[in-house]
């Protein structure tokens, strides 16, 4: 059977990354920050404080490695240098993984990064794998830096690497700014979205999930760059009638102008929030579609119909 290495396995997107690969018949090994009673699972800890040596014992026998691990986007920051500390874990963190998966002759790597690489706002016609890279938060920078060293080991090394750069994904269990949404949307509270006709690409977990199982699989995937995302792009305004109705609520949205908007936004600091709520982000996933022959397997309707989301 073949065997999987995913790391932050007992994570929001691991965990149904384990699930998936199993249900495609894989022998799935998982790493994560501490303890459980599960077998297969291996406590690492500080990703940041992995070496090579430290990885190499966990490597043994593996196939492919799904790299999904990593200092994600923090609400509320508390280190004093949040770029060396993402550096630290996302960027030094993969190398080591790399750099010990090429000893070890792991066949293939799949690096999960951010679609923040190509920056926060895309152009009309949306990102593709052309498109410059232009990244600004810490977050970006280190994944970015991480797919450059990533793709020169792969280079040195034979290892199959695949970068995969997904929007904001979202489904059952998410945290973040989307739970976030979700909880006003719950409450009921007017929210300042009525003009708010942007296009944002998100994608369900079940939908990136399924891509990163095709790209295990796939031949073609090997050496590939793939943006990822659900097949249709959505308005703010249209995201938060969805999320009301799946929990029953009928909701006001103040008809905001955008650029009324933009500078309160701005008055206040908060001109990130603006760029979620009025902004646009589109993905184009035409690669995904024509390279590997796949499609989401779920609408963005349908996945957030469900009420738990």
């Amino acid at each position: 059977m073949r065997k999987v290495l995913v790391t932050g396995a007992n994570g929001f997107i691991g965990a149904v990354t384990c699930q998936a690969l199993r249900t495609a018949d894989w022998e799935v090994f998982g790493t994560i920050r501490s303890n459980v009673a599960e077998d297969h699972m291996h406590a690492i800890g500080d990703l940041g404080a992995m070496t090579a040596a430290d990885w190499l014992p966990l490597l043994a026998g593996i196939e492919t490695v799904v790299h999904l691990a990593g200092r994600a986007h923090v609400l509320k920051e508390t280190v004093a240098d949040p770029i060396t500390e993402f550096r630290r874990v996302n960027t030094e963190g993969s190398k080591q993984l790399m750099l010990a998966a090429a000893q070890a002759g792991v066949k293939s790597c799949i690096f999960v990064s951010s679609i923040g690489v190509n920056g926060d706002i895309s152009p009309s016609a949306g990102f593709t794998e052309e498109s410059p890279v232009i990244p600004h938060k810490p977050y970006a920078v280190s994944k970015y830096e991480a797919e450059l060293l990533l793709r020169s080991i792969a280079a040195e090394s034979g290892v199959e690497l695949v970068i995969v750069r997904p929007p904001l994904v979202y489904g059952v269990g998410v945290k973040g700014n989307f739970a976030k949404l979700k909880q006003l949307v719950s409450k009921g509270l007017p929210l300042p979205v009525g003009l708010a006709n942007n296009r944002r690409t998100l994608v369900n977990v079940d939908n990136l999930v399924d891509f990163l199982v095709c790209c295990a699989e796939h031949p073609q995937a090997a050496g590939e760059l793939f943006l990822i995302g659900d097949q249709q792009s959505i308005s703010t305004k249209e995201l938060v009638d969805l999320l009301a109705q799946s929990v029953g609520k009928r909701i006001r949205l103040l008809p905001i102008p955008p650029t009324v908007a933009y500078l309160g936004a701005k008055l206040i600091g908060k001109q990130d929030l603006y760029n979620q709520l009025f902004g646009s982000l589109v993905v184009d996933i035409s690669k995904a579609k024509k390279k590997l022959q796949w499609q989401p397997i779920i609408s963005v309707s349908e996945s957030l119909a469900t009420k738990n989301i």
